[in-house]
């Protein structure tokens, strides 16, 4: 099995249920057009990432996956300034936002192309100047979708209430991916 993924959030999560696997990056390109919705911009791009690896390794099952962090229809990406993650942080305080990822399991000479999504509804605590000021001092949100991650130091502190998967926050909805592993393999016997 082939994690069509750079991400050492999803790598230690398929590690955390002992799932065998190797990791590749994918390298392609994320751009995706202006108005598609995160729910399908996750998918393609989790199609796309998987398809680059498994053209390569037609035999092997591909997982690939996208993580999204959606405000509405907006998507949040990755701010990279601290002017950008200070106007993420604010516009999420005591709202509630999506974490949606896109999964794509694919296996070319087996036929395998599963793909879906799982929406995890995040609700942020009403986030004083004082606490966006401290958290971004400690660099963690500016190479993290959506100016936080909720597994690191501060994060949690962000964090009011979550409705669905935590792993799914993290980067891989895990309960998710084993369901549709374990049909696979049945399919098979």
């Amino acid at each position: 099995m082939i994690l069509a993924s750079g991400s050492p959030r999803r790598q230690e999560l398929l590690k955390q249920i002992g799932i065998d696997f190797v990791g590749l990056s994918s390298n392609v390109s994320e751009e995706i057009e202006d108005g598609i919705l995160p729910s399908d911009a996750v998918n393609i791009l989790a199609e796309r990432k998987a398809q680059a690896i498994t053209l390569a390794n037609p035999d092997s099952l591909v997982i690939g996956a996208d993580t999204v962090i959606a405000l509405g229809n907006e998507i949040l990406g990755k701010p990279h300034t601290v002017a950008k993650a200070r106007e993420m942080l604010k516009k999420m305080s005591g709202r509630t936002h999506q974490v949606i990822t896109g999964v794509c399991l694919k296996c070319l000479n087996k036929n395998v192309n599963e793909v879906f999504n799982v929406v995890t509804d995040v609700t942020f605590n009403q986030l004083s100047e004082d606490l966006i000021d401290r958290y971004i001092k400690t660099g963690e949100p500016l190479d993290k979708s959506g100016s936080y991650a909720i597994q690191e130091k501060m994060g949690p502190v962000l964090v009011k209430s979550i409705n669905g998967s935590y792993s799914n926050i993290v980067g891989l909805p895990l309960y998710e991916v084993v369901t549709i592993l374990r049909e696979l393999v049945n399919k098979k016997t």
